[in-house]
């Protein structure tokens, strides 16, 4: 009961610190986006997905492995801090490494694949952070298997304060804003916001482990490599893909269009906009899976598959619940949502036309967690590869015959088949039990009703809100129904 108490109160403190980052972090990408406009946001967002490379190289699979190997060391009464002491030697091998494959490879990831020059110096600054992005991996891996995130969180709302009152005074100080200098401002505050966390995160767990003297484990050394080295390399695959993919779009887009800025400003508004928009409900998913990976675990480390089926479907039911009010939400209501943030009217066109998708993108991440906890992470960088080297093929014939349409399409279907591989997976190593009437049936129409309700009643954003109140409403009646009959049919069972 105590383990489950925690979990719960740690769940509450993720969520909260996630929503409240999510929603900061949010409101900040909305006043850029006016700021800078569409085809900044564009290039802001190609900075990013070559950045995003070097963090997944940084990390070299340190986030989960840090995670894992504390898990177990704690479940067997062993030390953390040699454990810890092991992750973050990794981390600064990775993240050293990282930093001069950014720094010096800059002009290649600008003039040969991204096809920008203006990009070049963004990312030559970034670079520096990413040792500290490594080393932050493995020390939040060591906060969220103590079951200590509240330390972790903390730290992380300060960073995101930095990083947005930083860009906020830099943009600022700017006499005249054109999207280079507008980016360079941007990665700046990036890079200092890491440092600072980093070494704040550093002194946290100076404190918190401090007085531990246990015997650590022999093979640690061999550990951290097992499970840091085979995610790494599957990671690589995966980020560079992904990285390709994003630095595809846009040329794909001119192709279509046939003028490079109308193209790096509709990349800007699907993937600058409108994602971070779809995204957003998604901290609450976000934290629980979070906390999944160290208790699936510690469940399967003690071979106690019953109860790890009984989370999986528990999980599985209330993500599903909130994605899909999530998605209806955002369908129904799309002009609304997307004029209440964004003067751009394309970004309520493309919300709605995403929107029915977000119920597989969040239930995805559970998945995906379950699996990393059940010894299955492979598994999972394998059908990440697969998906993007289709998406891949997919934007080379896709969105130079149908444009943005064309990218929505690809979204569509890799997330479609990346939710079947990964289920089916899951499937095939527990014995969990789907229930398709009650976890996506019942939620659709309960969406369907209250948001046609809602509309009928109120209009903008009140229409939202009372939405959002009679949806939430409808679940907690039904919910709190069902597992009342699962009582009535349990005491039966027993009696008989």
């Amino acid at each position: 009961m105590k383990r489950k108490q925690q979990f719960i109160k740690n769940a509450v403190i993720l969520t909260a610190v996630s929503l409240f980052m999510r929603a900061v972090s949010f409101s900040f990408n909305v006043y850029a986006a006016n700021k800078i406009g569409a085809s900044g946001m564009g290039l802001f967002a190609l900075i990013m997905s070559v950045y995003n490379f070097g963090v997944t190289f940084a990390a070299s699979g340190i986030n989960l492995a840090s995670t894992k190997i504390i898990s177990e060391e704690i479940a067997q009464g062993r030390s953390r801090r040699a454990a810890v002491r092991r992750c973050v030697l990794y981390a600064l091998f990775f993240g050293s490494a990282a930093l001069l494959l950014i720094y010096f490879g800059a002009p290649f990831f600008a003039e040969l694949i991204v096809g920008d020059n203006r990009i070049k110096l963004p990312l030559k600054i970034l670079s520096v952070s990413l040792p500290c992005v490594a080393v932050s991996f493995a020390l939040g891996g060591y906060f969220t298997a103590t079951g200590r995130v509240y330390k972790n969180s903390l730290v992380q709302v300060t960073e995101q304060v930095i990083k947005i009152f930083g860009a906020v005074v830099l943009l600022g100080m700017l006499p005249q804003i054109d999207a280079q200098t507008a980016c360079i401002a941007l990665v700046a505050s990036n890079t200092i916001a890491e440092v600072i966390s980093f070494t704040l995160l550093f002194i946290v767990y100076k404190f918190d482990i401090s007085g531990e003297n246990k015997t650590s484990s022999s093979d640690l050394n061999k550990r951290v490599l097992r499970y840091g080295l085979p995610v790494a390399a599957s990671a690589y695959i995966r980020s560079a893909l992904t990285t390709l993919e994003h630095t595809l779009i846009p040329k794909a887009l001119t192709l279509f269009s046939g003028l490079k800025e109308t193209a790096l400003a509709a990349y800007g508004v699907v993937h600058g906009m409108v994602m971070p928009l779809i995204l957003l409900p998604s901290g609450v998913v976000n934290s629980v899976s979070t906390l999944l990976v160290p208790e699936i675990t510690m469940l399967n480390k003690l071979n106690d598959h019953k109860k790890i089926d009984n989370i999986i479907e528990r999980t599985l039911s209330l993500t599903l619940i909130f994605s899909v009010g999530a998605a209806g939400i955002m369908y129904f209501f799309a002009e609304e949502i997307g004029g209440l943030f964004y003067k751009n009217p394309q970004a309520a066109y493309y919300l709605q036309m995403i929107a029915p998708v977000v119920a597989i993108m969040y239930s995805d991440g559970v998945v995906d967690a379950v699996l990393k906890g059940l010894n299955q992470e492979v598994y999972a960088m394998r059908y990440d590869i697969v998906l993007s080297a289709v998406s891949i093929i997919l934007i080379n014939t896709l969105i130079p015959q149908r444009g943005v349409e064309g990218y929505v399409a690809i979204i569509y279907i890799s997330e479609m088949m990346n939710s079947y591989l990964s289920i089916n997976r899951l499937m095939e190593v527990s014995d969990f039990e789907i229930k398709p009437f009650s976890w996506t049936a019942v939620p659709a129409l309960g969406v369907l009703a209250a948001s046609y309700f809602a509309k009928s009643m109120f209009s903008g954003i009140y229409g939202v809100l009372c939405a959002i109140g009679l949806y939430a409403l409808v679940m907690f009646v039904y919910r709190g129904k069902s597992c009342t009959l699962q009582k009535v049919r349990f005491m039966v069972k027993y009696k008989a």
